[in-house]
């Protein structure tokens, strides 16, 4: 673990964040004092699995890709003192996940939350990204309640070298059914389903479908089709319940077949969309974490 105040590379290192399955996320600032960072650093026995590297790298070069106001900013990628490292825009706020602990969100805030992930798909459509692993932990709430993707470990890119046909990669309890089956044909519209399920645990304060047996969750995303968000809570719009189940239908020809599709239904809903965090409030605390 890097020590508070010790120089990295161009960075000065002011605190531990959190770690996940990949390494240790870092805040810190430019030797200049003039911008503040997140340094996502390798573990160092991963360092040693090819395999690992290159993931780590592709991130990086997807990241560099993409500008937008609702997706971190990838900054640089280097390797210093045998460590690897990735650094990002440093995001003041909270997962997604670290709100839904104390229950559901409220209707409107659910809605400026899905606009915004709409808004970063838009931009990962037009550069033929797939994100594949949208999920409460990958979506940063920011102080004035601007929602933010992260995590780009899994993305598949166009000519990207990480070959994810096969594989049910991403998140089991917001996986789309195709990535559930490890086919070759994953686009966009599994984002879209991701997000879906990632919403609509937001909205009613339980993700779609539920299992301890991780290979009994994905047959669920693969064959059940999920309880309409309006029953589970009542105080749902209809038309926002409809909007999410369409998300979620298990063939992707019956989704939305982009983000501009979901964006229009989002706009001729009759509900304000509210930011979880207004202008002026109390910030949140910095919560970044890698949970991957």
């Amino acid at each position: 673990m890097l020590k508070d105040g010790c120089a990295f590379g161009r960075f000065m290192i002011e605190r531990f964040v959190g770690s996940g399955a990949t390494g240790m996320v870092y805040r810190a600032h430019s030797l200049d004092g003039k911008r503040t960072v997140a340094v996502k650093v390798l573990a160092p026995h991963l360092a040693k699995d090819p395999g690992v590297v290159t993931m780590f790298a592709e991130e990086a070069k997807v990241g560099f890709q993409l500008n937008h106001a609702n997706i971190v900013k990838t900054i640089e990628i280097g390797c210093t003192e045998g460590l690897h490292f990735i650094v990002f825009e440093f995001v003041d706020g909270m997962p997604l996940s670290t709100l839904l602990l104390k229950g559901p969100l409220e209707e409107g805030q659910c809605i400026w939350i899905l606009r915004q992930l709409g808004q970063a798909l838009r931009q990962l459509r037009q550069k033929s990204i797939v994100h594949q692993d949208i999920k409460p932990d990958n979506i940063l709430i920011e102080g004035r309640g601007n929602a933010m993707l992260t995590d780009l470990g899994f993305a598949r890119a166009p000519k990207g070298r990480m070959q994810w046909d096969g594989f049910a990669v991403g998140t089991p309890v917001y996986m789309s059914p195709e990535q559930a089956r490890g086919l070759k044909t994953v686009d966009g519209r599994a984002d879209l389903y991701s997000l879906g399920a990632t919403i609509y645990h937001a909205a009613t304060g339980r993700p779609p479908f539920e299992s301890k047996d991780e290979t009994e969750l994905l047959m669920m995303h693969v064959k059940d089709r999920a309880e309409p968000a309006r029953t589970r809570n009542p105080k749902l719009n209809a038309d926002f319940s409809a909007i999410l189940a369409r998300m979620l239908e298990k063939d992707p020809q019956w989704r939305f077949q982009h983000p501009e599709e979901l964006l229009l239904a989002i706009r001729m809903l009759e509900v304000t969309p509210v930011p979880p965090f207004v202008a002026g409030s109390a910030q949140p605390p910095s919560q970044q974490q890698d949970k991957r």
